[in-house]
């Protein structure tokens, strides 16, 4: 287990930009922060890697998630 880079947590709700999951999802990494996710098998698809974004940002700007699960704009 690696602790998150300095001025990042693994989740930093609501800025994505400070989350490592959300930079490693997108590549977005300088070095020393470890590979990219996933290491193997196919990359996160482009709108799942936006549903995460939207959950980290969260209810501040978004609301409760709504019953079915989904959080709104990205179940088109």
């Amino acid at each position: 287990r690696v602790a998150p880079p300095a001025g990042l947590r693994r989740v930093h709700a609501p800025d994505p930009d400070l989350s490592l999951l959300y930079r490693k999802l997108t590549g977005d990494l300088e070095a020393g922060w470890g590979s990219p996710m996933p290491l193997t098998g196919p990359a996160v698809s482009p709108a799942l890697v936006d549903i995460i974004r939207l959950w980290i940002i969260g209810d501040g700007t978004l609301g409760p998630a709504p019953a079915t699960g989904w959080v709104d704009g990205t179940d088109g």
